[in-house]
């Protein structure tokens, strides 16, 4: 038992022992080159803030990039609103108006101010042509209940409590001018309100036009000025006012122009392009149909009756034939005269398309 304690000792003694020595070297090696690990940790360190320095100045070098602005980026408040109607086409209208309609003709050059001297009276008086009816309630005895609110809508009912806030101008200042123009202002709206229901109820479209801007200049801004300053729970300075006025009196005449062109366009529609039917088309001289389904022969009558269809002798009724065919029926799009005259143009630019050339096969004509 003794001896194998001794030789117990003696192998943790050797154990113990080498341990030591492989710890010292090791220590040694630490010891005897701090500078290397060091001089490697340094190296390392400039290493690394060299290249954070050059990274910083690429960057400072290099801005980053910002994409280019651009352009016609956003709403530009001093542009103008774009223009809706064309001079030539106004030019146009204007003179098949006094060719074909007017016995007040317009003046192509005045427009609108033609329209504005006269009430209306010379649109009014071609409306009337062009639909053989009167428009009614436009009379001045009859327009003494005030204006409508709102922009024009097919709705005919008046408000009372409308008219009357429109016309209840204080005794006080109802003798000055300037309540005698609100008042012709007022009824000058009204009419033209009146106008306008007559134009929706026959199929005009037309229910965003506000009739202030049918107006001329002065009554224009006197209408907008009042309409504005009716609410009491608002108000505004002078200087407010001065600035919405000379904004209104900048857009007076675009707004006019157009207005009084879309009235007069859905005029023409409803009630001159309204008489275009697909028969006239069809009848039209140098207008050749193929698979018309208006000429297509109705099969031939049974000449003996089918047991149970009734006495002898009798035929049964033919169907009608349809008036026009399904691609010109009216949609939300278009009506039957819009298609038809479609219908009509692309006739002639298909059979344009397949002429020969006169020109380049002529002999003093150009050559292809």
């Amino acid at each position: 038992e003794e001896l194998r304690r001794l030789r117990s000792l003696e192998r943790k003694r050797a154990v113990e022992g080498k341990t030591a020595e492989e710890k010292d070297p090791k220590g040694k090696k630490r010891s005897g080159s701090p500078n290397k690990g060091s001089s490697l940790e340094e190296g390392s360190i400039t290493s690394k803030t060299s290249k954070a320095a050059k990274s910083n100045s690429s960057t400072t070098l290099q801005p980053p990039s910002t994409p280019a602005p651009v352009e016609h980026e956003g709403i530009d408040a001093d542009r103008p609103p774009p223009s809706t109607h064309d001079d030539s086409e106004l030019n146009f209208l204007m003179k098949w108006l006094n060719r074909n309609i007017c016995r007040k003709p317009f003046e192509v050059d005045r427009f609108p101010d033609c329209v504005c001297d006269t009430n209306g009276e010379i649109v009014i008086d071609c409306i009337e042509l062009m639909s053989g009816k009167k428009v009614p309630n436009i009379k001045p005895e009859e327009s003494e209940g005030g204006r409508q609110g709102g922009r024009g809508s097919t709705d005919t009912r008046t408000r009372s409590s409308d008219a009357t806030a429109d016309l209840s101008i204080d005794r006080k200042k109802k003798g000055s001018e300037k309540a005698n123009r609100l008042t012709a202002a007022n009824r000058l709206v009204y009419k033209y309100q009146q106008l306008m229901n007559f134009l929706v109820n026959n199929g005009a479209l037309l229910s965003h036009i506000n009739p202030v801007a049918l107006l001329g200049l002065e009554d224009h801004l006197l209408a907008q000025e009042y309409d504005l300053t009716r609410d009491k729970s608002q108000r505004f300075t002078p200087a407010m006012l001065s600035e919405r006025r000379s904004n209104w009196q900048a857009q007076w005449l675009h707004n006019c122009k157009r207005t009084w062109l879309e009235v007069l366009y859905q005029s023409v529609k409803i009630f001159i392009l309204a008489r275009v039917h697909y028969k006239d088309f069809a009848t039209m001289p140098g207008v050749v149909l193929t698979n018309n389904a208006m000429d297509l022969p109705s099969p031939p009558a049974a000449k003996t009756a089918k047991p149970g269809a009734g006495p002898p002798g009798k035929a049964e009724p033919k169907k009608k034939a349809p008036a026009y065919p399904k691609d010109l029926a009216p949609s939300n799009v278009f009506t039957h005269a819009e298609a038809v005259l479609l219908q009509w143009a692309s006739y002639h630019l298909e059979r344009a398309s397949k002429l020969a050339d006169e020109g380049a096969t002529g002999g003093g004509g150009l050559s292809e």
